[in-house]
């Protein structure tokens, strides 16, 4: 039995590594609580702002959404990312976008 956890331990161990090195995208959404739920949206719809503000457009805030990629290869990719994110969740746009190495996020938001 013994001999059963160890190498089950070892299994997960290489797949989790394997999972950080393939590069793979790690996802979060944070939702606020009260947020209506809204169907997806595309992400090429979606608006990117570091603005925290879009100025001329009234929006409620969904929540915050953020992904990481261990190889990314810019921070295209990772506008992408956050973009496929936010429109999964039926966003309009994402304001106060940020990226910080291979993290990249921001809120998610829908106009009124």
């Amino acid at each position: 039995m013994k001999n059963i956890l160890i190498r089950f331990s070892i299994l997960q161990a290489t797949v989790a590594i394997a999972f950080f090195m393939c590069g793979c995208t790690a996802s979060m959404h944070v939702i606020n609580e009260g947020s209506k739920l809204y169907p997806a949206n595309s992400p090429e719809r979606i608006m990117v702002v570091s603005q925290r503000a879009i100025v001329n457009k009234d929006y409620t805030e969904m929540g915050y959404v953020s992904v990481n990629i261990t190889n990314a290869t810019g921070g295209d990719e990772l506008k992408e990312a956050v973009k496929e994110e936010a429109a999964s969740i039926g966003a309009d746009a994402i304001v106060d976008f940020r990226i910080f190495g291979a993290t990249a996020g921001g809120i998610a938001v829908k106009f009124k």
